[in-house]
């Protein structure tokens, strides 16, 4: 199954630890964003051309993955803007929300887009190990 993980870029750790699982239960990341992060942290030059190539390849990742997931944040810029192209895209998504924070909405609720808010990491763990395609995934 192909994957897409989203989140903040303050949550650069999280997102990589969730991508390793990912990885170690055969599944295939779509598109690993936390790479160029961590390039410019560690001094790369942040251009016009940068961010455009950046922008370029993230929503390539949503637009091929199978499932979406999103790990929620007060501080979610850019992951919300893929989660609307997953939820356009008729995306399956799981929003991983540790903190309850998470409020329903109407876009949630979307008949071809189906959203789950998941509040304990060993769930996303038990279902990925669990599934092979996206018909075996619960939403």
């Amino acid at each position: 199954m192909k994957i897409y993980v989203a989140a903040s870029r303050y949550d650069v750790r999280l997102a990589e630890e969730l991508i390793g699982i990912i990885q170690e239960t055969n599944h295939t990341i779509t598109h690993d964003w936390t790479v160029s992060v961590r390039e410019q942290s560690a001094g790369r030059v942040k251009t016009a051309q940068n961010r455009q190539e950046a922008g370029v390849r993230d929503r390539q990742g949503v637009r091929d993955c199978d499932l979406f997931i999103l790990l929620w944040s007060d501080k979610l810029i850019g992951g919300l803007i893929e989660l609307g192209i997953a939820l356009d895209r008729g995306k399956k998504v799981w929003i991983y929300d540790p903190k309850v924070e998470v409020q329903p909405h109407v876009f949630f609720c979307l008949p071809d887009a189906p959203v789950r808010i998941i509040n304990a990491g060993w769930e996303i763990t038990q279902e990925l190990q669990n599934s092979k395609t996206i018909d075996d995934i619960c939403v």
